[in-house]
Parts: structure tokens; sequence; C-alpha cells
């Protein structure tokens, strides 16, 4: 008990971290500990005590919000108490240099610590009790990163069974152990299933987001909170639904919530039934993967803004064939369709925003016409050896996917020989970071390989290419279009000022390569 009768002002930080299991004590019950040993040691708390719900080691994911304030509390002189109150020294914080930089403020301000645990007031003007909670600072921080190892171990070791992680996808229900109640697998929830499956499949057909999800609304398709599906929430859906062709992605080292990958990302069969299957029951990967490149296409996203395959940059369905496709020669800006209202005919116009330059709308769009038409008639168009190409992938998944297993054999033999004390741990140890490192380019080349050309089926190539061309509708023309309007492959067309009047309109487009500049003469 502290000497003489004189109370000191004591305001309390409490803290809780996540606690999924209610291990932890909660707040109230921090306080109420703290209160009766503060009264039975002459503290009386004061003012409103700091709350605060979250991880305070380096491994938090989240930002904290009462540290800062406490921090800022005693910089400002705003604090209004002798001492700071906590249940334990840990629920300050797990970081040693917090606790420097807030002994440091509390020096400073001559306020001194309770420690409810310790039945203990620090003063850390006094050396020795400044290195005692110096000491409590470095032991919660080892701690926490021993935590955060075994964390990590368990989360690998679970991915390479292929168990789920995190909360249960739309689309699947949880199934646990009614003998201990840990987590055992996850099955397809019949409903939600064939909203997913039908997802992916208009996706793959070219649908935009946005259709989808005003269709969804429309029918009373919801999310399971009841709240209707937003374009960017079914894109997340898909492009992240590796669960759905049974594939258990691990991010070594990740942090919570993290779903960006690196190059410490592997993934595993899961153990869980896919809802995306072939015709014979089997995971349908190469949907999958097909649709997260499309949603993954760096051209589809303005502005921070989804921009669906087939609209224009300003996420419109386009109306104009090629509009937003080509670019102002200027300013580089893509060019738009307009009226021209100052004329009488009110003509379109392709032109830049901003006015740099514009061109005559049908003879804009006869002119790429032609040259995607001349493109596709050419017997040498990379097209013709999209067949040879998709055999050539095919008997390439399947050798790299031979190369998978093998590369798993090894490892499942390595852990036999070491359970068997065939060999010893060291020389396990030393053998196993290069054959994961092995397996993880493998998986590499597997995923790059189960993504399609996206140029299968959509054109062929040789004679009656404009017949062909005219019977295709809009949506794969303009497909087409975006495939083919690129400095990959024809170029990025770009609309240049006239140097003279009555120019053609093929000698005021220049066609940017990634060989360079070309201008083509004529039609085509």
């Amino acid at each position: 008990m502290l000497a003489g009768s004189q109370y000191l002002a004591g305001r309390e930080f409490l803290r809780v971290s996540f606690d999924r299991y209610g291990r932890e004590r909660s707040h109230d019950e921090q306080h109420d500990e703290n209160a009766s040993s503060c009264r039975a040691n002459n503290i009386r708390l004061v003012d409103e005590a700091y709350r605060e719900t979250g991880s305070a080691s380096r491994f938090a994911a989240k930002p904290r919000d009462e540290w800062p304030k406490l921090i800022s509390d005693l910089e400002a002189d705003r604090f209004g108490a002798q001492v700071l109150v906590l249940w334990e020294s840990s629920r300050g914080s797990r970081q040693v240099d917090d606790w420097v930089q807030l002994l440091r403020l509390l020096e400073k301000r001559r306020v001194c610590v309770w420690v409810t645990t310790h039945s203990r007031l620090y003063d850390p003007r006094n050396p020795r009790d400044r290195r005692t909670l110096l000491e409590d600072a470095i032991d919660s921080e080892y701690e926490s990163a021993k935590t955060s190892l075994r964390v990590q171990r368990d989360t690998a070791a679970a991915a390479r069974k292929g168990r789920p992680h995190g909360k249960a996808g739309y689309g699947y229900v949880r199934v646990y152990s009614q003998r201990t109640g840990e987590l055992e697998t996850q099955l397809v929830e019949p409903s939600e299933a064939a909203v997913i499956v039908e997802l992916f499949q208009r996706l793959y057909r070219g649908n935009s987001l946005r259709s989808i999800a005003r269709d969804f609304e429309a029918r009373g398709v919801r999310t399971r909170s009841g709240k209707v599906f937003s374009d960017e929430h079914l894109r997340s859906v898909a492009y992240n639904g590796y669960a759905y062709v049974s594939l258990r992605r691990h991010i070594a080292g990740a942090k919570r919530g993290q779903r960006r990958e690196t190059d410490n990302t592997s993934f595993y069969p899961g153990s869980w039934p896919p809802i995306l299957v072939t015709e014979d029951d089997q995971p349908d990967r190469e949907l999958f993967f097909a649709v997260r490149k499309m949603l993954g296409n760096p051209a589809r996203v303005t502005n921070g803004s989804m921009r669906p395959r087939g609209t224009t940059s300003r996420g419109r369905r386009a109306v104009h064939l090629y509009s937003s496709l080509p670019a102002c020669g200027v300013c580089g800006v893509p060019a738009v369709v307009r009226r021209r209202y100052d004329q009488p005919s009110r003509k379109l116009n392709y032109l830049c925003p901003d006015g740099h330059v514009r061109l005559d709308y049908e003879q804009f769009e006869g002119h790429i016409t032609a040259v995607i038409v001349d493109y596709l008639s050419r017997e040498d168009h990379p097209g013709g050896d999209l067949s040879a190409r998709e055999q050539a992938r095919g008997a390439g998944l399947r050798a790299v996917r031979e190369n998978v297993r093998s590369i798993k054999d090894e490892l499942d033999d390595l852990a036999t020989q070491l359970g068997q004390g065939l060999i010893t741990a060291t020389l396990a140890a030393a053998a196993e970071p290069g054959i994961l490192a092995r397996l993880r380019a493998a998986e590499a080349r597997e995923t790059e390989l189960m993504t399609p050309d996206p140029l299968v089926g959509l054109f062929q190539r040789g004679a009656g290419a404009e017949a062909r061309w005219q019977k295709l509708t809009f949506d794969v023309q303009r497909r087409i279009a975006e495939i083919l309007l690129t400095p990959a492959v024809l170029g990025q067309p770009r609309l240049e000022r006239a140097t003279g009047r009555g120019m053609p309109v093929w000698d005021r487009i220049s066609w940017h390569r990634d060989s360079g500049v070309i201008r083509l003469v004529g039609h085509a």
C-alpha cells in the first residue's frame, strides 16, 4: 500500500486483443481488477479510460486507435492524472519502441505507472523501475514474435494439407468436429454455388460485372447478409475465388487480410469439393484462370474503377465499335465519339476530349475495320497458329503437372526418410528449401499454362474474313478490336493533326506498336 492518506489520480489504459475463444479478460474485467487494486493502494481512478481492441504487436494488420491518443495527450499535457494504470504491462504495448517513447513522455510529465498484476507502482524517473518496464517490453515483444512464428508454421502446415482458411466464402458452409470443435472441411451450399457458376460463365462470355450485378439485383439474388451484390463485390468474389476450383493459396509471411500474391505464394489441392467443375467433375481451373486473367487486365481499369470488357473508359456500355480504343496523337488521351453541334449536319466524329484533333466518324471506323479485316485475311496472322498453340499448351500442362506430382513425391519421400531415421534432421532441413523452390516454380508454370489463350475461338484466318466479320455480334467485334488494337498486335491507332487540306484518313493515323510508330498506306 502507498504511504500516506493522500490519493493519487490514476487513468486507465485498457486493451484486449481480438479474442476468438473468449479467453482474455474483457475491458470491464480489467477495469474491475484495476479499480479494486487502486482502492487498496490510494489511487483514485479519474477521467475516462482509454479502451482499445486489437493487437499491440509489430505484426498487427490494423493501426491502433487509443494508443496514439494516449501519446498525444501526454505530449500536449492533457493526460490529467498522476498515474497510468495498466492491468499488466503488455496491455500497453508489445513493442519496445512504443515503450521507450511512452517512458520518455511519462518521465517528462512526472507520471508513474501502476501495474495491477504486479501490485507495484513504477516511477520512470527511477533507473531500476525504468529497466524493469523495458525488460517487460522486451519479453512481450519476444512472446508476440514466437506466437507469430507458431501461427505461420501452423498456417503453412494446414495449407499443405489443403485445409480451408479464413471465413467460409460465398458458396460454402463449414464443417466442424463434434468432438474438438475444430474446423474439418467445407461443403458446397447448392443455392449459392449456382450463383457462383452463373457468375463465372457470364464473365467468360464477356458480360460486364455491372450488367450481372443489375440482373442479380432485379432477380433478388443477395449476399448472405441480405445486401445487393455490387460489381466491385462480384469482381472480388471471382478474382479471388481459388476455393471454387479447390485450390488452397498460401502466402508465406502474409499479414491478416493480405491477398496480393508475392514470390512466396504457393498453391495446394484443397480438401473440399470444387464448385466450378468440368463435364467429368474435375475442378475447372481453366475457366477460373481465364476469368481471372480477364479481370486482371490493366486495360479494364480506368481512374481506379472497374471497366468491364466492352465498355468505354467511363465505365458505360460501348455504343460505338472503337470508342476509347484510339488515342489523341498530341496528348495521348483516349479518343471519344461526339457530335459536331456547330455544324448543320451534326455529324459524329472521333475526337480528343481536349479538342486537339478530330476525324470523321464514318471514315475512321471504315478505315479501322478495313485494317482489321485485312489482318484477319492474312494466312500468317497469329490466329492461324492458335490450334497448334493450344495443343502445345495442353501438352505442356500435362508435363508440368507430372513434374509437380514428382516434386511432391520427393517431399513426401524426404519426410518418410526423416521419420524412419534414414537421414538426419540437418540433412532434411538443408534439402527441403531447394525442393520447395522447385515446387513453387513448377506450380507457377502450371498456373500460367492453365490460362487459355484469349484469342482462341474468337476468329479464324484466311479468305472470307470480311463476311465472317459482318456476321459477328457487336460484342464479339468489340472484343476482337480490344485484342488487336494494342501495341503488342496491330498497334494503338492515334489521331494526328492534319498538315494540309484534304488529307486522307489513313495519313492522319499513326500506329503505336511495341517496335515503334508506323503509318499504313491506303485503306489497309
